[in-house]
């Protein structure tokens, strides 16, 4: 129930993929400039690839109608700096910062960043993955990252300290400013749920297929138990766009951790960790 940071978030989930996944050159032969090469799917269907990391926005359109911006650049000093500290081995994964974009709005509107590994796969979509994204429609999307090599053996590729120091700050990049961007609909969402609790009315609207049903039981009971009413998001107004029910699920949220307290959350949290380990 805590809330990591953007950052945090991605680069676990990024992690998740970099063993199975990875496929990089341990030494590069000398005058050889590795190459990024990506590939975009949607379910079954082959959307685009293109090679190079850039910080331009590619544009294309989804096989739902979706016009999907798409940023794939190198991601900055400071997360692998990030990543080794945390990791207390002195090396990182060679990662890049994935931007999403609606290319729908009057400019493109910033929906979300991951980090991913330069060789892994990366998905979104309704139901999660590097991150939730709605608009990319049911079948979701995958990006398949590979980091061209030099010498043909394929092994994960970890920068050292030396390497990490060498490599642009966020600064540099700037990537500092770049600010995820509600949808004028989850905006919406989010006003009245905040509406809603401030008339009394706290309710934990969760995914519809977030997990199963015994651990869902579980939420229910332990959010009853500190006074917090419980639905699914099918539940939950059906006329709605899933960007509304997202913002309202999302402000809901950041009441009830309002309205309870870090120490409550917490202890919340462990609560459910000690009902889900018993099931």
């Amino acid at each position: 129930m805590m809330k990591p940071s953007v950052e945090t978030a991605a680069l676990v989930m990024a992690a998740l993929c970099l063993t199975p996944c990875s496929s990089l050159a341990s030494a590069p032969v000398a005058g050889c400039v590795p190459t990024q090469h990506i590939q975009l799917k949607s379910g079954d269907s082959f959307v685009d690839t293109w090679s190079g990391a850039s910080p331009s926005i590619r544009a294309m359109t989804l096989p739902n109608g979706f016009k999907l911006g798409v940023k794939i650049e190198q991601a900055s000093r400071e997360v692998h700096d990030g990543w080794a500290k945390r990791m207390k081995t002195g090396t990182s994964p060679e990662f890049v910062r994935i931007s999403l974009y609606d290319m729908t709005a009057p400019k493109p509107r910033l929906m979300t960043y991951t980090f991913g590994g330069a060789t892994s796969k990366q998905g979104y979509g309704p139901r999660g993955g590097a991150d939730r994204v709605d608009e990319v429609g049911d079948a979701g999307i995958l990006f398949t990252l590979r980091k061209e090599n030099c010498t043909g053996e394929e092994k994960p590729a970890e920068l050292n300290a030396a390497e990490i120091a060498k490599l642009p700050t966020a600064a540099a990049l700037k990537q500092l400013d770049q600010k995820i961007e509600p949808s004028s609909d989850e905006t919406r969402g989010r006003d009245a749920a905040l509406a809603d609790a401030k008339s009394g009315k706290l309710v934990l609207v969760y995914p519809d297929n977030g997990a199963p049903a015994a651990i869902i039981g579980v939420l229910k009971r332990e959010a009853e138990r500190v006074g917090v009413g419980f639905m699914l998001e099918g539940e939950f107004a059906k006329e709605m766009s899933r960007a509304y029910r997202r913002g309202y699920r999302m402000g809901m949220m950041d009441a009830i951790y309002a309205k309870l307290g870090r120490a409550k959350m917490e202890e919340m949290e462990a609560k459910v960790k000690a009902g889900v380990a018993a099931l």
